[in-house]
């Protein structure tokens, strides 16, 4: 039996956000794209063998993140710089 329609578009916002963690966390990435839909593969399985990749350090992550989620927002927020100006001044503070 097929859950309610509800059950089914929760279900789906839940399976998107996991794997955006995923390929934001480099475990996952895009093999390819029909129409509007996305297909996810292991990084291991997408890339060639001779790209050698490397972890980010945190502040690398940090900016990659901010860039992404906040590059499409900049006209209604705070510029790009003013974020990552608080957040060098937050890490400063709080990790010495």
């Amino acid at each position: 039996m097929n859950p309610p329609q509800r059950a089914r578009k929760i279900m789906s916002k839940v399976a998107t956000s996991v794997l955006n963690l995923l390929w934001d966390c480099g475990e996952l990435m895009i093999h390819h794209v029909e129409e509007n839909r996305r297909y996810y593969d292991l990084t291991e399985r997408v890339l060639p063998p001779d790209i050698a990749v490397e972890t980010p350090s945190r502040e690398e992550y940090e900016r990659f993140l901010i860039r992404k989620y906040m590059s499409l927002r900049t006209n209604r927020y705070k510029p790009l710089e003013v974020w990552l100006a608080s957040i060098e001044s937050f890490s400063k503070k709080n990790h010495g």
